[in-house]
């Protein structure tokens, strides 16, 4: 075993990629550990040469880094095996005496060399097949069989009364930079940190815990927003690059054209999508294929998730190519694109918002919100000033999905206001009036309202348009709403519906109608509060696919189905509605529906489940519209009712409080729908056509009722998970369902259970 590095410190963490290099070697598999500069592949690597020499297994460590010409690929791996380069014969030695030995074979740093190693590694396996070889590379060699293991960042996520392997790992770091210092006095959270601000990168939290032998940990956690010049190399003989020598050697590995797209990504926030790289960067229509050699390269990653494939850099990868960019001169005009695309995206998603894939653009506009912001940013700070129709796609238009849907009110009253200050035009400062005070009256700030709605309604009046009547009578409605008065709100919203077509399906209509309904119901008029429901799923069968509002109509009629008393139909109808709302968890109209959710629980026997929902509207409230208690005659009695849960449930309360809002809907869900009825009839459900499912599609039918994931449905069938992927999302579209929890509500509500069992 030659010329094997010494790595100071244990070694954390990796235990799955350990295990998985295991049995593909096992298996006679070349194995190349994959991943970006600094992740660790080699650490990785020594780590499993370690644990074969305690096994008495012998190892040939071929360090390819110091190779700078192809041809001496080969006689690196002559050297150590430790046969001499003799011209012409040396490989055809090593390849002998490697078959004498059976060695692991390890052919570290390959990314720059790949031809000449995939030739190698041929000759290896075909004249000695019972070696196993090991690489390590920033990119992927490409071979027939190849077994390719990612090594990414360390874990952040902790769990029960445990560290996160990246923060384990900088205080066993920081443990060797100052023996004196003992890591548990540390804060954790400091050192957390840290550790999210590198990206959980293994190299950048080393040369980060370094510098602890010159700062405190305080300063360091300042300094880390500059990482660059926090991680340069830290004195002379250091065994550890500094991250920008490791970046300088990734990036010269890259064609001219992946060099461009490295810089021009680096304008990107968070992640970003093939569409947003051909429209922001200078790679156009290349895009795709120049997206392919950096994710080969490990300078892009791949993030996993619904929809378009998304891409993202570490933020030590983007500040570095951000300082190169700079000094392109590309800089504002990429910029200036970058605004542009993510301005359209969102006037996009208010445009289409009532269309199909309702829940996969709220989903993709939370996914670009880090671009959202700062594209906002950009365009607010602009010396010539901001750009009406940028502001306008960037924060006003898409301001009900990207800000209220998700639950930031204050973040978009944040936004509101700063465009606010800047808007002269009259089209921008109407609508950003409009939408600032609806967030204002939602904060409970009521000078803010009073202003903001003195200036909506005057300029309204100055523009009368049928847009501007319509939008301002929900801005008053909802304002009357808030402040105690559902007979003005009322009153105020049936004006402005009176402004729209009888069958208008803009989402001002929908937002009118949400109004309405909350007045009726709060005056305890329940016939009139029903048919306001039924009216907004009228219109939202007018939609292709639209589910949001249909939601907010099922939960209400599902808290009217409470009051009288028809608790079976209750669990129907907020089962459907709760489907939706987990995948929109801190939608501010949700809590509400917990409310109902867990009164329902009550009075189905579930105590100890009504206790938990309730303490988790504690902490998911986000605005005050209540159904529940509200102005009717149960007030009184639910008020006794959450004391006594209170009282005699304080641990179950307490859990409650810890649950996330997801995690809530899905309680709810779990709680409510054993008790819908089983013809499926309650609310606006109907039963399943028999013809619908095909058989297959039955079983995953059946196994998603038990919660099944799609890996354990592909190990259940015997098929690939690709392959019950495909199952799945054919049962969704077939189901009309906008996700899998809402599949799972419907096959509930629709009997599908009885139905089973009766074939």
């Amino acid at each position: 075993m030659r010329q094997i590095p010494v790595l100071g410190g244990r070694f954390v963490g990796r235990r799955s990629e350990l295990a998985s290099v295991r049995r593909a070697l096992q298996r006679g598999e070349v194995v190349t550990l994959h991943g970006p500069g600094g992740a660790g592949k080699t650490r990785l690597a020594v780590e499993i040469i370690e644990a074969r020499r305690r096994r008495g297994g012998g190892t040939v460590f071929v360090d390819l880094g110091p190779v700078n010409a192809p041809e001496l690929v080969q006689p690196a791996f002559a050297s150590a095996v430790g046969v001499s380069p003799a011209p012409g014969s040396a490989v055809d030695r090593a390849l002998r005496a490697l078959a004498e030995r059976s060695d692991l074979v390890v052919l570290d740093n390959c990314e720059h060399v790949l031809d000449e190693c995939r030739t190698l590694i041929g000759r290896i396996r075909a004249e000695v097949p019972d070696a196993r070889v090991l690489t390590t590379s920033r990119e992927v060699l490409g071979l027939p069989g190849e077994c390719v293991v990612g090594v990414g960042a360390l874990p952040l996520d902790r769990g029960p009364g445990h560290l996160s392997d990246a923060e384990t790992l900088f205080l066993d770091r920081a443990a060797r930079v100052d023996a004196a210092q003992d890591p548990s006095e540390l804060d954790l959270d400091l050192v957390r940190q840290v550790c999210e601000r590198l990206d959980g990168n293994p190299l950048a939290i080393e040369l980060a815990a370094a510098r602890l032998a010159v700062l405190s940990l305080t300063e360091l956690a300042e300094r880390v927003e500059d990482p660059l010049q926090l991680l340069r190399q830290q004195g002379g003989g250091r065994r550890l690059p500094s991250m920008e020598d490791s970046l300088d050697w990734t990036f010269e590995l890259c064609s001219p054209r992946g060099q461009a797209m490295f810089l021009d990504a680096s304008v990107f926030r968070g992640s970003f999508t093939v569409a947003a790289a051909e429209a922001v960067t200078g790679a156009g229509p290349d895009a795709l294929d120049v997206l392919h050699e950096l994710v080969a390269k490990s300078v892009l990653l791949t993030v996993r998730g619904t929809g378009p494939r998304r891409f993202r850099m570490l933020e030590v990868v983007r500040r570095y190519a951000a300082s190169r960019l700079r000094a392109t001169g590309r800089l504002d005009r990429l910029r200036h694109a970058h605004a542009a695309w993510y301005a359209g995206r969102g006037a996009d998603l208010e445009l289409r918002w009532l269309g199909p894939g309702q829940l996969d653009r709220f989903h993709q506009a939370q996914a670009d919100l880090p671009n959202t912001r700062a594209a906002l940013e950009h365009v607010l700070g602009r010396p010539a000033g901001p750009d009406a129709d940028l502001l306008l796609g960037l924060a006003v238009l898409p301001n009900p999905q990207q800000w209220w849907t998700a639950g930031l009110v204050e973040e978009g009253r944040i936004w509101l206001d700063r465009v606010l200050a800047v808007a002269s035009d009259p089209d921008l400062r109407a609508r950003t009036l409009y939408a600032g005070t609806t967030y204002a009256a939602a904060l409970g700030d009521e000078a803010g309202t009073r202003e903001l709605l003195a200036a909506s309604v005057e300029i309204a009046a100055r523009l009368d348009r049928p847009e501007d009547r319509s939008g301002v009578a929900f801005v008053r409605g909802f304002v009357a709403l808030l402040s105690g008065d559902p007979v003005e709100a009322r009153r105020i919203a049936r004006d402005g519906l009176r402004e729209l077509a009888e069958d208008s399906v803009e989402p001002t209509a929908f937002r009118l109608l949400q109004v309405l309904t909350y007045a009726q119901h709060l005056l305890g008029e329940t016939d009139e509060t029903a048919a306001a429901c039924r009216e907004v799923l009228r219109r939202s069968d007018l939609c292709q696919d639209e589910v949001y509002y249909r939601s907010f109509a099922q939960h209400v009629l599902g808290a009217l189905a409470w009051r009288e008393g028809d608790l079976d139909g209750a669990c129907a109808l907020l089962t459907r509605a709760l489907g939706v709302m987990g995948e929109v968890p801190l939608r501010p109209e949700n809590t509400d529906a917990l409310v109902v959710a867990a009164n329902v629980a009550y009075e189905i026997g579930e105590p100890g489940a009504a206790a938990r929902l309730l303490g988790a509207t504690e902490t998911t409230r986000r605005t005050e519209i209540p159904l529940t208690p509200g102005q009717h005659a149960l007030a009184v009695t639910l008020g006794q009712r959450y004391a006594e849960l209170r009282r005699d449930r304080p641990d179950e309360w307490a859990l409650g409080r810890e649950l996330t809002p997801a995690a809530a809907c899905d309680l709810a869900l779990e709680v409510l729908s054993p008790r819908v009825p089983e013809d499926g009839r309650a609310g606006d459900g109907e039963p399943l056509p028999a013809w619908l499912l095909t058989p297959r599609e039955v079983e995953v039918a059946r196994l998603l009722l038990l919660g099944s994931t799609n890996r354990q449905i592909a190990a259940h069938l015997t098929v690939s998970v690709r392959t019950a992927e495909g199952h799945v999302e054919r049962l969704r579209v077939k189901l009309a369902a906008s996700s899998r929890r809402e599949i799972v509500a419907r096959l509930r509500v629709s009997g599908f259970a009885r139905a089973d069992e009766e074939r």
